[in-house]
């Protein structure tokens, strides 16, 4: 600011204006404090408000696993309370109907054992070697059909506790069961892997994907690889193959390839009684075609 005074003598004013600062020093701290409060708080809540929902979707994936898993537990918020309520019930219904008609299909199936047997009997009277020849090998397909139907409706209704399992053990006494003479298995060298599952019906469903096989194909062979706590049994062989969109089609039960032609033989149920296995095991059969011809099928297991 510059002026003159009365005297004439010039006066010059310089003031400096600053803008003032605002100082937080002092509020850092409590901001900070106050804002990994509240985040802990909402994470808190969150985990709170989730954990009902988890547990519902955890004991969901258990009730799609098998007709006897555990009952979801009630208690959460109301909404998820009555969810559980409901997908309880729904299991139980669904539980009673299928053991229901479960045993009765598998009493049929029993009974029908014994016509068969007297019908073997009464072939190997027959006359005629051809005629008693021909009636033996329909008994017998049909015998393997009822066991087959037997076998998957086990399958079905039974839940079996999964224990440690001898890999090389298993493998070798599936080999056995299907092996007869000039039908070689090409095996894998021991590889002293222990599985977590249920001996008799992994080897049900190795014996039943070694049997489709030779039946449908030829070379069969073994091959195990274990990567990342899986082991992976893969039953390959050599053939047509089966044509990928065929593929979701035959895991069903009573499902064949080309019973038009007549050249089906069984019920149709190695395929699905082995898938049946593979689920409750972890994870379904996994089904490839073979580069040069043959199919892959793959059974993933747990690492013990």
């Amino acid at each position: 600011m510059a002026t003159r005074l009365h005297d004439g003598q010039p006066v010059r004013v310089e003031v400096e204006v600053g803008q003032p600062r605002f100082r937080t020093d002092g509020l850092i701290g409590p901001f900070l404090l106050l804002a990994v409060t509240t985040s802990l708080l909402v994470l808190l809540a969150m985990r709170s408000a989730l954990r009902p929902l988890e547990q519902l979707a955890s004991g969901a994936d258990a009730l799609g696993a098998g007709l006897e898993a555990e009952p979801l537990p009630q208690r959460g918020p109301p909404e998820v309370r009555r969810a559980a309520e409901v997908m309880n019930g729904l299991h139980r219904r669904l539980r009673e109907h299928v053991r229901g008609r479960v045993q009765s299909l598998a009493a049929i199936s029993h009974d029908l054992r014994t016509p068969i047997t007297r019908l073997r009997l009464r072939a190997e009277l027959l006359p005629d070697p051809e005629s008693r020849i021909s009636f033996a090998r329909d008994l017998r397909e049909l015998e393997d059909m009822v066991q087959g139907t037997l076998d998957y409706l086990r399958g079905i209704g039974e839940t079996q506790p999964l224990e440690r399992v001898d890999l090389d053990g298993l493998l070798a006494q599936a080999v056995e069961d299907v092996e007869t003479p000039g039908v070689v298995v090409a095996a894998p060298e021991p590889t002293g892997q222990v599985v977590r599952g249920h001996a008799p019906s992994l080897r049900r469903a190795l014996v039943n994907l070694l049997r489709n096989a030779l039946v449908h194909a030829s070379e069969p062979s073994l091959l195990v690889q274990a990567e990342g706590g899986r082991v992976q049994v893969h039953v390959m062989d050599r053939g047509p193959g089966i044509p990928a969109s065929e593929m979701a089609r035959l895991m069903q039960p009573f499902e064949q390839l080309d019973r038009s032609r007549g050249s089906a033989s069984g019920a149709g149920l190695g395929l699905s009684i082995a898938n049946e296995i593979a689920i409750r095991h972890g994870g379904p059969l996994l089904i490839s075609n073979r580069a040069g011809g043959g199919l892959r099928v793959t059974l993933a297991l747990a690492a013990a």
